[in-house]
């Protein structure tokens, strides 16, 4: 994502001509998709998937004319986001940006997210060996405890937020619990966290956005430097405890443990969030499947993979070709940036039969929806699980939920699909 650092260093400390081409920006990212849409319009928020469709058949593997690929063919995408020959640019080795490394600059180029192999490797592997099945299925009884106390709390009201009221403080809840952050703090944390997810999933963030983020990514690291220091004094039975001895062993070092620490808190409920959010939306919107889920609540698991494929989170990931590399019929050349859209990959109807129904009881799990490849989520195990026991109790414990958001506002971003609201009574 070699956009990100591009105008997050034009846009934290720009010129006045800079800012005035943020909206030039925009328009020629629209022009480069050689389609008349607008994707930061609110008709495609609401629905991207006829785009999608109109790209994929004009050309699944597409050189656009603002300089990169757009990927939106499964088999395609597949091939990218497995292929060790696509992966991300070496911000390490790259010079800084500009003469002041802000704290932006500094976890971004930290982050394992970003990173490629063998860096990649040493830093997920001290994460992922927390974020097994089996260990996060020990965590199921907790989360159904959770979400009955916070729905017995909301039940008298006949009326919630599924995002604000139920998602959000569920998914905030399990991962400051797993990572050991004191629950009285997610009230602060929160505004600091929303504020670096909206410029990581925006492709050309505002001067603003920039901004708050930057602020938001210096109050973070003082924060987890704080309690990292307080695990490096008194060890607990948390993450965080897990990742210090990881850096005390010489498998991270301190600025990885301060990236990762803030990235696990920045992934641990966002992408949860919507997917809960949207999920929910589509069981509402297709009430045949809804009944049906009701009746049968061993299809839960099912649904959550379903609910992935229909509607994800994520919509698209970004990659750098790293050499030439042959791609359907297309050679993407080294340097050149690709975006494989999962949204539209998702829907492909060489992949998925009849992409477009929703289907609770459909087995294919080939979904993109947590990518693929050595960078796949590794939280999805423990998401998979906060959406089948939410969405689960919500089937189960309210036998009629109507939809009060009429036209629901999505937050404005092409690579996440997140609900800003859901209002339901029942």
């Amino acid at each position: 994502m070699t956009h990100l650092r591009r105008w997050a260093a034009a846009v934290l400390r720009p010129p006045a001509r800079a800012v005035m081409q943020i909206p030039l920006a925009r328009r020629a990212l629209l022009a480069g998709l050689g389609l008349p849409l607008d994707p930061f319009g609110p008709a495609f928020r609401q629905d991207p998937y006829p785009i999608y469709h109109r790209l994929r058949r004009r050309d699944p593997v597409h050189f656009t004319r603002f300089g990169y690929w757009l990927v939106t063919g499964y088999a395609e995408a597949m091939t990218v986001l497995r292929e060790p020959r696509f992966g991300h640019p070496d911000h390490r080795a790259a010079p800084p940006a500009q003469p002041h490394v802000t704290a932006l600059d500094r976890l971004w180029s930290d982050l394992f997210l970003v990173m490629n192999p063998p860096d990649h490797t040493r830093v997920r592997g001290a994460v992922a060996e927390h974020f097994t099945p089996a260990g996060m299925e020990r965590l199921r009884s907790r989360v159904q405890a959770s979400t009955d106390r916070l729905l017995d709390r909301l039940e008298p009201d006949g009326r919630l937020d599924v995002i604000g009221d139920l998602a959000y403080p569920l998914a905030a809840g399990t991962i400051a619990e797993v990572l050991g952050l004191p629950p009285e703090d997610l009230d602060r944390l929160q505004p600091h966290v929303q504020s670096l997810v909206a410029i990581v999933f925006d492709v050309v963030p505002s001067r603003a956005r920039l901004e708050r983020a930057n602020a938001a990514a210096g109050w973070l690291r003082d924060y987890v430097g704080r309690l990292i220091i307080e695990r490096q004094r008194t060890p607990r039975a948390d993450l965080l405890t897990a990742l210090v001895e990881a850096e005390r062993q010489g498998r991270l070092d301190h600025e990885e443990l301060l990236a990762t620490s803030i990235l696990l808190l920045l992934a641990g409920y966002e992408t949860t969030v919507a997917l809960i959010g949207n999920g929910l939306l589509a069981l509402l919107r297709h009430p045949e499947q809804l009944r049906r889920l009701r009746d049968d609540g061993e299809l839960i698991r099912s649904a959550v993979e379903e609910l992935l494929r229909y509607d994800g989170p994520i919509q698209s990931f970004g990659r750098l070709a790293r050499e030439d590399v042959p791609l359907g019929n297309k050679l993407i050349r080294r340097g050149q940036q690709i975006y494989v859209v999962t949204g539209a990959a998702n829907r492909d109807p060489a992949r998925f039969p009849d992409p477009d129904r929703l289907d609770v009881a459909r087995q294919d799990k080939g979904h993109l929806g947590f990518g693929a490849g050595i960078h796949a989520c590794p939280g999805q195990h423990l998401a998979r699980i906060e959406a089948q026991v939410a969405i689960g109790t919500l089937v189960r414990r309210f036998s009629r939920m109507e939809l009060l958001t009429r036209r629901p506002v999505w937050h404005e971003s092409l690579h996440r699909r997140e609900l800003q609201a859901l209002r339901i009574a029942f």
